[in-house]
């Protein structure tokens, strides 16, 4: 965390953006859903509920072991905001580019990410004996 003596006091960068991500989450879903568009059909994004279902299981990190394990499960409440997105995309931007080449660096990313969640497994159920 970043934290310098500016004119009014103490700066917290990295805390302000933690808090700013769950007070913009809701606008942000609220503003996927209600997105107009003529070839666009109504939006059912139930904003309310998926802003308040990321935000309780982000927070359960803090958790005792090994129930700060479903913290993990917070993305899959904006994989309908990211389909909502996608087809958004798809309607207003029919050329742009979709990423969906699965380069080495997905690789990597794979290897590296399901590395390190394999030794917090190993190490959340791991007799420390």
């Amino acid at each position: 965390m970043e934290v310098r003596k500016g004119a009014g006091g103490y700066r917290h960068p990295a805390l302000l953006a933690c808090v700013l991500w769950f007070l913009l989450l809701p606008c942000l879903l609220q503003k996927v859903r209600s997105y107009d568009h003529p070839a666009l059909e109504r939006s059912s994004l139930a904003a309310g509920p998926l802003t308040a279902g990321w935000i309780l299981f982000t927070l359960a990190w803090r958790l005792p072991d090994p129930y700060w394990l479903v913290d993990n499960l917070a993305v899959l409440f904006l994989i309908p905001v990211q389909l909502r997105v996608n087809h958004i995309n798809s309607v207003v931007a029919p050329g742009h580019d979709r990423n969906v080449r699965f380069t080495w660096l997905n690789w990597l990313t794979l290897i590296l990410g399901g590395g390190l969640f394999t030794l917090a497994l190993i190490g959340t159920f791991a007799d420390p004996g």
